[in-house]
């Protein structure tokens, strides 16, 4: 994104990296679908991004990624794929760019500094260096006491894992430290759970929390992340869906009892993954959710129920544009199918012990 900030006002840019990355835009399918809405399926047990064989992910990230004669370098196709997600702005500027592999060396030069490439080539008279290293986690070990660092394995050379933690948020040694957001790649479901894990966790809302042999657990996965060294330490889905299981709030049972909320778990499972979805189980709005419903809720509740409706309509909202994006009639049919099961939810809940003209109604 520098490189192409620095592009559009016409400087000449060369841009070199370590690794080849697949350059995917932030929409696809002609602009109609946001990526993550297309990566990341709440059903699938890995993100896009880390499901399927190896060569089925270069295919599939070949297919939407930026295609520039002369552009980046190919990825390895015998490695994992790497994936940069990039703005309007890089696509445009992408032509521009000289684009290199790794950079060797830098000497001085009477014109300013020569680099040289890992393809044996020359560019002379640079000016300026911009190093995109990623962030430094050292400034931790000013403001966390030494014993708690040594718990938590602190590592500040490690920009993959820095710390080793549970579900990337607490540490059975330490639970009054939380940390919301703090690992490579966070997207906004997990922030939010993570969020409200501590929230509910310190507040006795979550009583009891995760085990410690859970906790222990999940630290073992962490450290395992620092041996196997992949693009991201989490995998979206999975992290979101650990996450909401510790809370209490996941669409499914993932022990596999889904048989209280199966209409929401089969439509929501086929679809993308949103934080709406773990807004729907929480609070006197779960009673959305429930097989019988008697009586009319009352004002509080029902003031809740408008809150979870919202939410609903988002999680149906994100359907909807990967079904139009996709236009096929099964997806079309999917979200008819969804938007009517809610019609029929709240005419359940909303009419009590009416009659059945009324709850139609």
């Amino acid at each position: 994104e520098i490189a192409a900030d620095l592009a559009s006002v016409g400087a000449r840019v060369a841009c070199a990296g370590r690794s080849a990355h697949y350059y995917v835009p932030r929409h696809i399918l002609s602009g109609t679908l946001a990526v993550d809405l297309a990566f990341y399926q709440l059903g699938s047990t890995t993100s896009a991004s880390g499901s399927n064989s190896l060569e089925a992910r270069h295919a599939a990230l070949r297919a939407i990624a930026l295609n520039v004669e002369g552009g980046p370098q190919s990825p390895d196709v015998a490695l994992p794929p790497k994936v940069a997600i990039v703005s309007p702005r890089f696509i445009d500027a992408a032509r521009t760019i000289d684009w290199y592999p790794a950079l060797r060396s830098l000497r001085p030069d009477k014109d300013g500094v020569v680099a040289d490439f890992a393809d044996g080539r020359v560019v002379r008279g640079v000016t300026c260096i911009v190093w995109a290293t990623g962030y430094d986690s050292a400034g931790l070990a000013r403001v966390m006491p030494a014993d708690v660092a040594r718990d938590l394995e602190f590592d500040a050379s490690d920009q993959l894992q820095p710390l080793v933690l549970a579900q990337q948020t607490l540490h059975p040694a330490h639970p009054t430290l939380g940390f919301v957001g703090y690992y490579r790649g966070p997207y906004f479901a997990a922030i939010e759970l993570q969020a409200r894990l501590l929230a509910g966790i310190w507040s006795g809302a979550i009583c009891p929390g995760p085990s410690v042999e859970a906790m222990q657990d999940a630290c073992d996965a962490a450290r395992a992340v620092r041996r196997a060294r992949p693009q991201f330490p989490t995998d979206y889905v999975a992290h979101t869906r650990a996450l909401a299981q510790w809370i209490g709030v996941g669409v499914v049972d993932d022990d596999g009892d889904d048989s209280e909320h199966s209409l929401l778990g089969r439509f929501s499972l086929g679809g993308p993954l949103v934080p709406a979805h773990f807004r729907l189980r929480s609070g006197p709005s779960s009673a959305l959710f429930k097989k019988d419903v008697g009586g009319r809720p009352s004002e509080e509740a029902a003031s809740r129920l408008v809150e979870c409706v919202r939410s609903l309509c988002l999680v149906l909202e994100a359907r909807w544009f990967v079904n139009a994006a996709r236009s096929t009639r099964a997806h079309r049919r999917a979200g008819w199918a969804g938007i009517s099961w809610l019609a029929r939810r709240l005419a359940s809940l909303l009419a009590g012990g009416g009659s059945a003209r009324r709850r139609r109604k």
